[in-house]
């Protein structure tokens, strides 16, 4: 997810003391910024026309929301269990209420936009577009965070992107109760959990339910949070294992890093890979970089250390706006395109436009959107007590 998580409270266990972890915010940037050039290019593609759609690098879109479902585990397990470690308990109406206030609002203000505005401006422009699902067929399953069904039935539409919103959603619904009453050692439940979803993706490639259920198990990529879980776990372990952990954090960035370049510049290397011994079922692929990119984060939070450009004030600020990036990216895309579609320029001319107003006004809203919208709600996370 792409939503920002910081925490005021310090307390002294370990690495539990810590209350920001730097570099996090220009990670989550640049993921967003994947994610809508990925999405740019496949959109000037679905038109017909020439495009960079088939280059690794605007290919990944699902590496990204990865990225994303690992650092929002990891955060959102580290947080709690600092908690955990200080009161002795969670408070889990507290944890939903904060969930709500930072993540509700845009994901339904942009159902207004999908729902409503759309239809509106698509019969007055008498644009070529006809969206493919009735507000019957759709509302249900919105609102319940089940928005990858849509796509499922219905395909492609403006709203796709908030399927990853509702998949963490649904994580958050079961994670907080159970750090509230899991035994001391989490990381063995986790795991269990981990094994177990991963027992449901191989069944659900085997084509074994009913296709829907098929999807949505896929869809519902809870591996790559957990697994962000298991890496947050480790900072709460023995002094002893943190040491001997932290002799191999050097080959552990190293690693990580050169996975990462792979993932985003050859993004079928682990597919091909999985090939070379057999195997089909690509969400292996997304699994194996749930743990590089896990390990990335680990080896960042472990040393944990403040540098000139990645935490520069413009960039953690466009960490802090990369959750609205992500929600606004297609609806601007999709009119940026709309607009210059028609005046058939040159394909580098039509490019560096489209990238650079794309990008440009996607930022420029959702830097609008946190200050004017999204933070006098965010005033109402720590007002009431819940």
């Amino acid at each position: 997810m792409l939503t920002s998580e910081k925490n005021n409270v310090a307390i002294t266990f370990n690495r539990s003391s810590t209350n920001y972890f730097f570099q996090f915010n220009a990670l989550r940037f640049f993921a967003a910024l994947l994610v809508l050039v990925g999405h740019a290019e496949s959109l000037r593609a679905s038109a017909g026309g020439p495009s960079f759609h088939k280059l690794n690098f605007f290919n990944n879109g699902q590496h990204a929301v990865t990225f994303f479902f690992v650092l929002s585990g990891f955060l959102i397990t580290f947080l709690l269990l600092k908690e955990r470690n200080k009161t002795q308990t969670v408070q889990v109406k507290s944890f939903y209420w904060k969930r709500v206030v930072r993540i509700w609002p845009l994901y339904f203000l942009l159902l207004f936009i999908g729902l409503v505005l759309q239809p509106i401006f698509i019969e007055l422009l008498k644009l070529p577009y006809e969206i493919p699902y009735s507000w019957s067929e759709s509302l249900l399953f919105f609102i319940a965070f089940l928005p990858g069904i849509i796509t499922f039935y219905f395909g492609n539409h403006l709203l796709e992107p908030l399927w990853s919103i509702g998949v963490e959603e649904w994580f958050y619904l079961i994670w907080g109760p159970l750090l509230k009453y899991v035994p001391k050692d989490l990381w063995k439940w986790i795991l269990f959990l981990l094994f177990l979803k991963l027992g449901l993706n191989y069944f659900a490639s085997l084509q074994v339910f009913p296709p829907v259920i098929n999807y949505v198990i896929r869809m519902m990529r809870f591996e790559a949070l957990f697994i962000g879980g298991l890496f947050a776990c480790t900072f709460f372990i023995t002094t002893n294992l943190q040491n001997k952990l932290s002799k191999i954090r050097l080959v552990v960035v190293l690693i990580s890093i050169l996975s990462c370049f792979l993932i985003i510049f050859n993004g079928s290397f682990f597919d091909q890979l999985l090939l070379k011994i057999g195997v089909e079922d690509k969400s292996l692929n997304l699994f194996i970089c749930s743990i590089f990119f896990g390990l990335l984060i680990w080896s960042i939070a472990w040393k944990n250390k403040k540098t000139k450009f990645l935490d520069a004030p413009f960039m953690d600020y466009l960490g802090e706006i990369s959750y609205g990036i992500y929600m606004y990216h297609l609806v601007v895309i999709t009119i940026v395109w709309a607009v210059l579609q028609p005046l058939n320029l040159e394909f580098q001319l039509e490019t560096l436009l489209y990238h650079l107003l794309g990008i440009t006004f996607t930022i420029g809203l959702a830097a609008l959107s946190k200050t004017y919208f999204e933070n006098p709600i965010l005033k109402l996370k720590n007002r009431f007590s819940v």
